[in-house]
């Protein structure tokens, strides 16, 4: 009987929260005090020494994409002979900040009001606000948060990214040349209202010109600080702008009231060091760890970082220093140009693995992702987005409001804690604008809509996405681990938020194409195809190529030569069209300065591969062009098709049986050797025998070339034996 109240209870709950909602809203305006962090790039020494006003600051992604594409980029950014980098940057601060804008700035019929609950973004260069018209607001409005989304073709990025400004005291006046704090000004101007008061007629002001004024009959005190920015009257203020700064609000999280002269206030900053972010810590700089960025740029022992783009030539130079980061200067301004298309991925780029990939979305959200991460104080393991449940509705019809049956308008603060527009996809009428970014799956859910009528679908397909978001897809209920690997089974696992679910599903997919992967490159992947919202162009297919572009996955169509001379020249080519071509040869070495040589026990293998990667570095190890070839664990952190190699397969059993079969796996090895650039354990070996001999099948080998390939073999397992074991 019980169960028959839980429906109306619910519908009880709900209609409780959005009254209460409502009420507190309508009480203040609809402006809720809002908890967000805001970041900034910035001299280490600066960190809580600074006061945080009339300054520009970010999201995450937002940070990120200022320091990759305004502070690195060798070729562009000063002189060669500097000792620090760019503005002196050396760490990325991170900022608790409460906010709440004034009301003139966040009225529904406000002209300036931007994303419900913040004001423009101004753009401030030491101290000063820059634009003339957004001097003209503050003087209006007062001093106000602003916001503004950011989109840079220099840095492709699919997820919301933003760049905020909090104004202070003295917007107009340069830091450095501020007369005096606004405490400072407000103690001056009572100290001298305090004297100037008491003073009886003109001669006796005009005595005390210093600190009174005679007007209008009256001596009063005289102004401080006239040359900063005063109050128009349309507000009913005058005086000076106060700044939104609120009193007490420095290192210390007060409530802001939203009234003139206290709208936002923050707390102590923790920090990380850019060094420790791309890895600058973890260079060898003469046989000992680099200890920061001035000791990496003179002492790297790797050569393949002295060097830099030449803006003219738009070629590769030697460089007497290392060089953290430089790119290509056709993608210097825009990656989507013609120019920029045409150079090779490997040439497009120099410096450290972290910072490569800049024209890569998927590589970018991977990069804000880390620095998000190397935070102590992080949702999820990741500040990119934000857990907030205000409201961002305050009025219907309105910019938040979705129209009936259609994919939008909906807003969300799940992107840095700001309200955002974003859309269903895959509903029957196309959504417009789509640019917008996909909304989170669970914005139905939310209490703004949970209500709301449903977007009408276009299919019931997962792959489609908008059946995620109504529960209603053709797979609902069905095991996320037997999902089909297709790309309905793909987007139902993303759909799930949960790494280890699409890390499992994507080695299946793996293996069902023959293929392995590197564990742990792989769960790092994976938790950059889970988030809140679908990945706007993600597919399996597209996907899996990625996998491979980043050295995540081995998979190769082969070719194999067997000869007399026991030579074998094979070409590989990856599933993105991309040859890399191996030579083994027992005789001869071949290094050039895009080739990593293993030798081992008088065997040398020569391997020519694709340029580092960025999730290379974030499981810390190094890809094959780089200095070495060993994972840092001592081996390779693969994955094969079989889930436990060693378990089912000795190495002293396959060596002494010679049938075809095992000759095929056998063979399989030593394919593995080169494609893996020198496998470090049996086990390795083991594994990507059983892979290729599961992608590659019983091959036609004539009763010759079998055994030439069987003598082969086996002197390569006894020498791998005897190196190994």
């Amino acid at each position: 009987m019980a169960s028959c109240w839980r429906p109306l209870l619910a519908a009880v709950a709900l209609l409780l929260r959005r009254a209460v909602a409502a009420s507190e809203g309508e009480a203040d305006g609809g402006r809720p005090v809002l908890d967000v962090f805001f970041y900034r790039a910035m001299p280490s020494e600066s960190v809580n020494n600074w006061n945080i006003e009339n300054m520009d600051m970010a999201s995450v992604g937002g940070v990120t994409k200022y320091v990759h594409t305004e502070v690195l980029a060798e070729s562009i950014i000063g002189s060669p002979e500097r000792e620090r980098r760019k503005y002196g940057i050396q760490v990325i601060a991170k900022y608790p900040m409460k906010v709440k804008n004034p009301s003139s700035v966040t009225a529904r019929s406000s002209h300036i009001n931007t994303q419900v609950h913040f004001g423009p973004f101004v753009t401030f260069d030491y101290g000063v606000a820059t634009n003339p018209q957004t001097q003209t607001m503050i003087k209006e409005h007062g001093a106000f948060v602003g916001v503004q989304g950011q989109y840079d073709p220099r840095w492709p990025h699919s997820m919301p990214y933003f760049w905020f400004s909090v104004t202070g005291w003295c917007p107009n006046i340069v830091w450095s040349d501020r007369p005096a704090t606004r405490e400072e000004a407000e103690r001056i101007i009572s100290d001298r209202s305090g004297l100037c008061s008491h003073l009886d007629g003109s001669i006796a002001c005009e005595q005390n010109l210093d600190a009174c004024v005679y007007e209008n009959g009256t001596c009063i005190a005289r102004d401080p600080v006239p040359m900063c920015l005063n109050y128009t009257s349309p507000n009913g203020q005058n005086g000076h702008v106060l700044g939104g700064l609120c009193p007490g609000g420095h290192h210390n999280l007060v409530e802001p009231t939203g009234e003139h002269g206290c709208t936002y206030s923050y707390g102590r900053a923790e920090s990380v060091t850019l060094d420790e972010v791309a890895g600058i810590l973890e260079e060898d700089c003469g046989g000992r760890k680099c200890t920061g960025w001035l000791d990496f740029r003179h002492n790297c022992s790797n050569s393949e970082y002295r060097q830099k783009f030449n803006w003219q030539t738009k070629k590769k130079e030697p460089f007497k220093y290392c060089v953290e980061y430089d790119i290509s200067p056709p993608c210097q301004a825009d990656c989507w140009n013609s120019e920029c298309r045409e150079v090779p991925e490997f040439e497009k780029e120099i410096g450290l693995p972290f910072w490569q990939g800049r024209c890569q979305d998927h590589a970018n959200l991977a990069r804000a992702t880390k620095v998000a991460a190397l935070f102590p104080v992080a949702q999820s393991g990741k500040d990119i987005e934000s857990t907030r449940s205000d409201s961002c509705v305050f009025q219907t019809p309105g910019s938040c409001t979705p129209v009936p049956g259609q994919g939008g308008n909906y807003c969300t603060r799940r992107w840095a804690g700001i309200c955002v527009n974003c859309f269903v996809p895959g509903t029957q009428a196309t959504w417009p604008a789509d640019y917008m970014a996909y909304c989170p799956y669970d914005i139905l859910k939310s209490l703004d809509y949970e209500t709301s009528p449903r977007p009408t679908c276009a299919s019931s397909n997962p792959r489609d996405l908008c059946c995620l978001y109504t529960a209603e897809c053709s797979l609902k209920g069905s095991d996320p681990a037997e999902a089909p690997l297709d790309e309905d089974g793909f987007a139902w696992v993303a759909s799930f938020g949960n790494s280890s679910l699409m890390a499992a599903f994507l080695e299946r997919a793996v293996q069902s194409r023959g293929w392995g992967s590197y564990a742990e490159r792989l769960m790092d992947f994976a938790r950059t195809e889970t988030g809140w919202s679908p990945r706007k162009g993600a597919s399996l297919e597209s996907t899996l190529d990625m996998m491979s572009e980043l050295n995540i996955t081995v998979g190769r169509t082969t070719s194999i030569t067997s000869t007399a001379t026991s030579t074998t020249s094979r070409t590989a080519t990856t599933s993105t069209s991309r040859t890399a071509t191996t030579t083994t040869s027992r005789t001869a070495t071949t290094t050039t300065s895009s080739t990593a040589t293993i030798t081992s026990a008088g065997e040398t293998t020569t391997t020519t591969s694709r340029a580092p990667s960025f999730l290379d570095v974030r499981t810390g190890g190094e890809h094959e062009a780089s200095r070495t070839n060993a994972h840092p664990s001592g081996t390779h952190a693969y994955q094969s098709g079989a889930s436990n190699p060693t378990a089912s397969m000795d190495i002293d059993t396959v060596v002494s049986v010679g049938d075809e079969t095992q000759a095929s796996s056998l063979l399989s090895i030593l394919i593995t050797i080169d494609i893996f650039g020198g496998a470090l354990s049996i086990g390795s070996l083991l594994a990507g025998a059983v892979l290729l001999r599961r992608h590659l099948g019983a091959w036609p080998l004539e009763p010759q070339a079998r055994a030439d390939a069987w003598e082969l073999v086996q002197a390569a397992v006894g020498l791998r034996r005897a190196a190994y074991i």
